[in-house]
């Protein structure tokens, strides 16, 4: 695959659960460097488990980067994450990692 970065909001639907996988852009050609915080994130009508590339994803005291699966857990709107882990090249590995993490927990798509 070639480097996803500047890819925003791709859909991969070849496999059920879909995932929308989100990479901010490239930023070596940012002025400010910025990442989108778990707050930010909103699901789509669907609720389409979002897999988003972290530069700085807050884990306990510190930080670390890495691919973050945010998903419905309920049906209700109400997120969960997941921390796939993984380098950004490594993009189709951790699509099919999350896909296989919401199998397990026994994920329905549209709740």
């Amino acid at each position: 695959m070639a480097n996803p970065a500047g890819e925003i909001g791709q859909l991969r639907e070849e496999e059920l659960p879909v995932v929308r996988v989100i990479v901010p852009p490239d930023p070596g050609g940012r002025v400010f460097p910025d990442d989108l915080d778990p707050d930010e994130l909103v699901f789509d009508a669907r609720r389409t488990p979002m897999l988003v590339w972290h530069e700085r994803y807050p884990v306990g005291r510190g930080w670390r980067s890495g691919w973050v699966l945010s998903f419905d857990r309920d049906g209700e709107g109400d997120p969960d994450d997941y921390i796939v882990g993984l380098g950004l090249p490594d993009v189709d590995a951790a699509v099919a990692q999350a896909r296989e993490y919401l199998r397990s927990v026994g994920y329905r798509p549209n709740g």
